[in-house]
């Protein structure tokens, strides 16, 4: 960084300011005078020569001598890089700079393209109206100005389509040396602090100010570095957060910093007392600025309190039904997938995605959703869905400047050897031609949540494969489920509810046992040795189980420290157990339903977990009590309501259990009653069955004999 000069400049309207009880100050407080004026182009272009970044393809050196075309040329890679820059970070545009300038090396090459292809190269980019504009206002300049680009401010703004007052003034100065201002997030930020601005950056009142402001800076010679210098500044030191104002080459004059720097002078000297501060008449207050509610402290006097901060509207939230359908093709070939063109007005104008709906309701379920998707498949895309395969996917998140956009995205695979409807807004794509597809980024995102759903899961579901699949579940299910078939549905449903309450007493027994085993082990590992009359603590070494959870502590209690220290531990591992119990649990449970959510069965299932996981915590508490035999402190005053909270919370669990034990045997008890009142009405249907068929048999012979008799 280059050295800045202190030239000893001491602003008495800055020290009016702070003098003030609120920076109070008077309305030319943020004028420029032409000293300023001169030290800021002297200071900022000197800076800017040493600290420009090179890396950017579009920043060049300007030669007065350029012709024509090269000023042609110049102005078009510049007006390209401005809109690209727009909301959008310089590292990000480089690579889709050069994609664009490979793609589209001159402006009439973007005037003879195809909006579709203009939009494939934007895509990821975001903001995709800017692309339009691009393509439209290359059409326009070279059907109307020969391809050259006006090489003023005032014609570019008045005739290119999307060019507004800072790309004007960017292209103008940058490329034809117009001596004009331009006025960006990042120079806003650095005038507001330069100037001390505390107003609103979005009102029109002050937007104008810091147009003139940059207006009255620019010099004449090497307008295009300055108004870069500005921009480069904005970026690289004057940035939101943390400012690197003692590298800043104009901090000399900047309001905000020398602000900072006089009240800290001030203040060693005890000026800040509310005796010797003056109050500046209202009348003298800065029209533009906004009053400062709080008192001042050295916070308030930062310099990152320009520009003004202004509470943002939150994004409103709004969901859609996102269906990725796969069409699968019986000649072998690959799938094609749909998409269709979105409008072209509007949010991401022109672009292309998958079959959405918007959801009124939010918060839907996956089989309302589907049924929504289902409709408008068939309605608009003349879709009829027969045995499709159907997975749903989840969702991803996508931010717009002012939407919180949720997409649930779903898999949808059917197999179809119709025609199916293609036009211009609707067509039907390979894999690779999807990838290449301008699709927005939210819908990338879905894209790439599908990729890597079918990375996990078996591909091609055809009907085939679908059956296979079918069957191998059926026969999955039948291995671990009971077998039922003389009996209805409820049944098997009581019965697994039968097993749910022989896991709850599992469970329960456990963790009283290893509630037991964590205060023995509590107890022994922890160095209690022998209490201050000298007697062995045998009666608590011999403590099996207690009548109450109570007795845990005032066993342990009447010892001393050391006894409520060895109960803490206990109480640290009971923790520990709880956790390790609960967390691997539930995840095996529900991984096994995602996997297998036919096989899985509460009466085979869970007990297996349940032994695994039992497994895993035994290990692990062994490991802890190895550990840390004695690593808990500062738990005393709440020991005893722990205990109070644990007992009763067991007592529940046990009235839980029993409950569900009762009713487990009360719904299977029923259930056998009504199973054997439907098995003997079906042994009377099929005993009345057997009967009709047997007399229908011997008519049947009796008229046949009597035929033949009546023959012979």
């Amino acid at each position: 960084m280059t050295a800045k000069v202190d030239r000893g400049h001491s602003s008495s309207k800055i020290e009016e300011c702070i003098k003030s009880k609120r920076l109070h100050h008077l309305n030319d407080y943020h004028t420029v005078s032409a000293e300023e004026k001169l030290e800021i182009q002297h200071d900022l272009l000197r800076w800017y020569q040493i600290e420009k970044r090179t890396n950017m393809p579009w920043r060049k050196e300007r030669d007065k001598n350029w012709d024509q075309e090269t000023l042609a040329q110049r102005a078009y890679e510049v007006w390209v890089s401005e809109i690209m820059l727009q909301q959008t970070q310089v590292a990000t545009v480089i690579d889709y700079y050069n994609r664009w300038m490979t793609a589209f090396p001159t402006i009439h090459s973007l005037a003879k393209a195809d909006l579709e292809k203009v939009n494939t190269l934007w895509a990821g980019l975001g903001y995709y109206s800017r692309a339009k504009r691009l393509w439209e206002g290359a059409k326009k300049i070279v059907s109307e100005f020969d391809g050259r680009l006006p090489n003023n401010a005032q014609e570019l703004q008045r005739e290119v389509p999307g060019v507004g007052r800072y790309t004007a003034g960017a292209v103008a100065s940058i490329v034809f040396g117009e001596a004009t201002p331009v006025v960006d997030g990042n120079v806003i930020r650095v005038l507001s602090r330069w100037r001390a601005i505390h107003a609103d950056p979005k009102k029109a009142k002050t937007v104008e100010l810091f147009w003139e402001i940059a207006a009255s800076i620019v010099p004449e010679s090497n307008p295009g570095d300055f108004n870069q210098a500005m921009m480069e500044l904005g970026a690289r030191v004057c940035v939101p957060q943390n400012p690197n104002c003692n590298q800043c080459p104009i901090s000399n004059n900047c309001h905000a910093f020398n602000q900072l720097q006089l009240y800290k002078s001030l203040s060693k000297n005890g000026f800040f007392n509310e005796k010797k501060r003056k109050q500046m008449e209202s009348e003298h207050e800065c029209e533009i600025c906004d009053e400062i509610q709080s008192d001042l402290n050295e916070d308030a006097y930062a310099v990152t309190r320009y520009p003004l901060k202004v509470e943002k509207k939150p994004p409103r939230d709004e969901e859609c039904a996102v269906s990725i359908v796969e069409r699968i093709r019986s000649n072998g070939n690959d799938p094609l997938y749909l998409i269709s063109k979105r409008p072209e007005t509007g949010l991401l104008a022109g672009l292309w995605e998958f079959p959405s709906v918007e959801l009124t309701s939010p918060n839907t379920n996956y089989s309302a959703r589907s049924l929504e998707t289902t409709n408008y498949l068939k309605m608009k895309y003349s879709i009829e869905l027969k045995e499709p395969t159907r997975h749903d996917l989840g969702n991803v998140v996508h931010l717009f400047s002012h939407i919180r956009k949720v997409y649930h995205v779903e898999w949808v695979q059917y197999e179809s050897n119709d025609e199916p409807m293609e036009s211009e807004e609707i067509k039907w794509v390979t894999m690779s031609e999807l990838q290449k597809a301008p699709i927005p980024t939210g819908l990338k995102k879905a894209l790439k949540l599908f990729e890597k759903f079918k990375t996990t899961t078996p591909t091609k579901l055809t009907k085939k494969t679908t059956v296979r699949k079918s069957v191998k579940s059926a026969a999955i299910s039948s291995f671990f489920t009971f077998r039922l078939d003389p009996f209805p549905r409820f049944t098997e449903l009581a019965l697994n509810s039968l097993f749910n309450a022989r896991i709850l007493i599992f469970s329960v027994v456990v963790a009283k046992i290893t509630l037991d085993r964590l205060y023995r082990y509590a107890v022994i590992i922890n160095p209690l040795g022998i209490d201050e009359n000298g007697e062995a603590m045998l009666d608590i070494l011999e403590y099996q189980s207690p009548s109450s959870a109570n007795d845990v502590f005032y066993a342990l209690n009447s010892y001393g420290p050391k006894g409520r220290q060895a109960y803490l531990t206990y109480l640290f591992y009971d923790v520990i157990f709880v956790l390790a119990r609960t967390v691997p649990f539930t995840v095996l449970c529900s991984y096994a339903y995602k996997k297998a959510p036919q096989a899985v069965r509460p009466g085979v299932w869970m007990p297996l977990l349940n032994t695994a996981v039992d497994l895993l915590e035994s290990f692990l508490l062994f490991v802890l009590l190895k550990l840390f035999p004695t690593r808990v402190e500062g738990l005393e005053l709440l020991t005893a309501y722990v205990i109070q909270f644990k007992w009763l919370t067991f007592k529940a669990t046990l009235a839980i259990m029993f409950i569900s034990l009762f009713v487990g045997i009360y719904y299977a008890f029923h259930s056998l009653l009504a199973d054997s009142v439907l098995m003997e009405k079906d042994r009377k249907q099929k005993s009345n069955a057997r009967e009709s068929v047997q007399n229908v048999l011997h008519q049947s012979a009796a008229r046949r004999a009597a035929a033949a008799k009546k023959d012979s």
